[in-house]
């Protein structure tokens, strides 16, 4: 996971579709919802099969910020 995280930082569009999904799945449960969209965003342009893994992360994220979840 630091390695991910160290390349999330150092050059994030080097990053796969599954290696942004674990991220931002990290990030989500972590509370760091802007890094969380930001890679579920990277994955779903990167790979549109990881379209719906993003969408739920990215879903229980706008939830949190609007007080829904």
């Amino acid at each position: 996971m630091a390695g991910l995280l160290e390349s999330y930082e150092s050059d994030p569009d080097g990053l796969d579709a599954p290696s942004l999904l674990i991220l931002a799945r990290a990030f989500e449960r972590m509370g760091c919802d802007q890094q969380a969209l930001d890679c579920a965003d990277r994955a779903a342009r990167i790979d549109p099969d990881s379209k719906p893994e993003a969408v739920a992360v990215a879903r229980k994220c706008i939830g949190r910020q609007s007080g829904l979840v």
